[in-house]
């Protein structure tokens, strides 16, 4: 059996993002998001990851409580910073209330252009991705026949589909901005991986 590669974004947090907010209060924002934990999840809303061999989180807290209600070996879980979210933070600094939306849009545009203001431009999000792959689909220690389940984060599932899809491995769904807790698989094919090019990636939110 072609190996498989399955991203799941992590369940939808108890965070209440602002509408609108200045900087500061962004920023602030940003990293309380990054503690806050899932809210409860029906059974029924919970996806089958019974083909998954393995299992990698991101080291977030949200994904973390994900990975261990959706995988069946919740002891073996490997919860990796590889796999944490593309990091924000305000593109400039003022006191204006803008809406939430519009700090998430041009803080994305700032990624995609690979601005130093940003914590993570997209040439390093894009390594990161592309080594993590590179780690798990060369280890010696990981059977070419096992799936592989990632549990990570919005936007940079994006960055880890362009990857996969470099790689050979074919989506049995695309997407551009993942749902909360829905699975996405990829299965590995015979086309060798291209060459990376620079291209502007799908602006989203985290």
């Amino acid at each position: 059996q072609p190996m498989k590669i399955g991203l799941l974004r992590h369940f939808k947090t108890d965070h209440e993002i602002p509408k609108r907010c200045d900087s500061d209060t962004y920023n602030q924002e940003y990293w309380r998001y990054e503690k806050s934990s899932t809210l409860p999840v029906p059974g029924e809303k919970i996806p089958d990851t019974s083909d998954f061999d393995l299992c990698f989180c991101s080291t977030a807290l949200r994904a973390i409580e994900t990975a261990e209600q959706v995988f069946r070996f919740p002891d073996d879980i490997v919860s990796t910073s590889e796999l944490i979210e593309v990091p924000l933070q305000a593109l400039f600094r003022s006191r204006f209330r803008f809406p939430m939306k519009f700090w998430h849009f041009i803080n994305r545009t700032a990624w995609a252009f690979n601005s130093k203001k940003m914590p993570e431009p997209r040439k390093q999000s894009e390594k990161r991705a592309r080594d993590f792959i590179s780690r798990i689909s060369l280890n010696p220690l990981v059977d070419k026949e096992k799936n592989i389940l990632l549990v990570t984060h919005g936007f940079f599932m994006v960055v880890l589909q362009s990857e996969l899809k470099r790689r050979g491995f074919k989506p049995q769904k695309e997407f551009i901005r993942p749902e909360y807790g829905t699975l996405y698989t990829f299965e590995k094919t015979k086309t060798i991986a291209k060459t990376p090019k620079n291209k502007k990636n799908t602006v989203g939110k985290n």
